[in-house]
């Protein structure tokens, strides 16, 4: 949003926890009942906080137009999309009552301007959209590759696979939203 995150409880509907972060783009949950957010343009960090205390920030760190974040369970890392690079972050200094994110390793995108990163499920790599392309970053070996079904399309908002149906679902910046995997749109 444009000032701020919070998460809802979908079944009542009743907000369960919420901060005021500056064009908050994506949220994460993680271990110990905490989440971090990415503040991207004219915020750009990522906040960490404390379910248990709204709009108190734990910690940031500076990333330029942060965008995405994915807590990543098997590796206990957390990895994020900026303006033109990808992070990976260690869990710091957890279990008190000052945890931090220590910055691991950076990786260069192919191309500027990144925007969505999802995990790709059952596989090892995340899916990662920028201006000018969609590429899957495989988590292991480190390297980037064109992702096949959107390779060398650009404005593309975002890129989700479902689970179960491996249904491939991609935002515009229209109001439409595209299937693949069958094909399909949903209006």
């Amino acid at each position: 949003s444009n000032s701020g995150c919070a998460l809802i409880d979908r079944a009542t509907g009743n907000v369960l926890w919420s901060a005021s972060v500056t064009n908050a783009h994506s949220i994460e949950l993680l271990p110990k009942n905490r989440v971090v957010v990415a503040s991207s343009l004219s915020g750009d960090q990522l906040i960490l906080f404390d379910l248990s205390t709204a709009n108190k920030p734990l910690f940031k760190t500076p990333l330029r137009s942060a965008h995405g974040v994915v807590w990543d369970e098997t590796r206990r890392v957390v990895w994020t999309l900026g303006f033109d690079e990808l992070r990976c972050y260690e869990l710091q200094d957890w279990a008190t009552a000052v945890p931090q994110l220590k910055l691991q390793s950076t990786w260069r995108l192919p191309d500027p301007d990144g925007h969505d990163l999802r995990a790709v499920p059952g596989t090892s790599e995340l899916l990662v959209t920028t201006e000018h392309n969609v590429f899957l970053f495989d988590r292991d070996s480190h390297d980037f590759r064109p992702y096949k079904l959107l390779q060398d399309e650009g404005e593309i908002k975002s890129v989700d696979v479902h689970p179960v149906s491996g249904w491939v679902v991609v935002g515009r910046w229209t109001e439409r939203v595209q299937l693949l995997n069958p094909a399909g749109e949903l209006v």
